[in-house]
């Protein structure tokens, strides 16, 4: 299981390239007292360049515990986002 997912901008052909796998639930490192990861992030993502913005489309889910403030028990619930659309623009994360 990948700790990141690395898009390397220099070999991303112009039609854009596909990525799918699962992360390390670490990659969240949140406090005790909030709700915790139960798995791995999914992915399965589509990313394309455009000039100075990258393009991200797909589909990403990850399970969380959680505990309910009305009888204190944990419960698990899966929070996905199957349309996920992103726009980024590439000066802001590259050094």
């Amino acid at each position: 299981m990948k700790e990141s997912l690395i898009i390397n901008l220099n070999n991303l052909p112009e039609e854009g390239k596909s990525y799918e796998g699962e992360l390390d639930p670490a990659l969240y490192a949140l406090p005790a007292h909030d709700a915790q990861p139960a798995g791995p992030l999914y992915y399965d993502l589509h990313v394309q360049r455009f000039e100075e913005e990258l393009l991200v489309r797909g589909y990403i889910s990850s399970a969380f515990t959680f505990t309910c403030v009305r009888d204190n028990k944990e419960f698990t619930k899966t929070i996905c986002i199957s349309c996920c659309n992103s726009c980024i623009y590439i000066d802001s994360w590259v050094n």
